[in-house]
């Protein structure tokens, strides 16, 4: 999994324009960081657009596994708000197969140095370690990346935030 600050060090190379001349690995950053902050897996990602999965200010997701409605409000999750919101006004369309995508997941870890390879499920399991730092539970965890709480448990990682959060709890 990545931390918030390696999505970060990502969501900073966007916005500052340093995919603008690589539309390929421009799309495949922005989907990546999308997956990172909702979870939604990337069966979901071609079939992403701003018309069909932005609702009042929520991002609705059904996944493709269990047909299960995700609402994630756009508001509360800031980072994903801003991603979203790039993505809507930079017109970015998904169009990559998973293997091209998971190539250039690599290639992009590598240019910033990250210790781990990334992967589209890579992506999942960062979503899960955040939202475990947030303090939700590994129900909640379940219902928002639409797997069960057993298999929540085993995604989301223990870490110095969550510990500490859990601690204050």
């Amino acid at each position: 999994y990545l931390t918030l600050e390696q999505t970060e060090k990502i969501a900073k190379k966007i916005y500052a324009g340093e995919y603008d001349n690589d539309n390929t690995m421009k799309q495949v950053a922005c989907y990546f960081l999308i997956e990172c902050y909702s979870g939604i897996r990337f069966s979901d990602w071609k079939s992403f657009t701003i018309e069909k999965l932005v609702h009042e200010k929520n991002l609705k997701v059904r996944t493709q596994k269990t047909g299960a409605p995700i609402y994630l409000p756009l508001q509360t999750f800031k980072r994903l708000g801003a991603i979203v919101d790039y993505v809507a006004e930079s017109g970015i369309k998904f169009t990559l197969t998973e293997q091209a995508t998971n190539r250039l997941l690599k290639i992009l870890g590598k240019d910033l140095k990250f210790d781990i390879a990334l992967t589209t499920h890579v992506g999942r399991r960062t979503c899960a370690t955040l939202l475990g730092e947030m303090g939700y539970s590994a129900y909640a965890i379940g219902q928002v990346l639409g797997i069960s709480e057993k298999t929540a448990q085993v995604y989301r990682h223990a870490t110095r935030q969550g510990l500490e959060n859990e601690y204050r709890n």
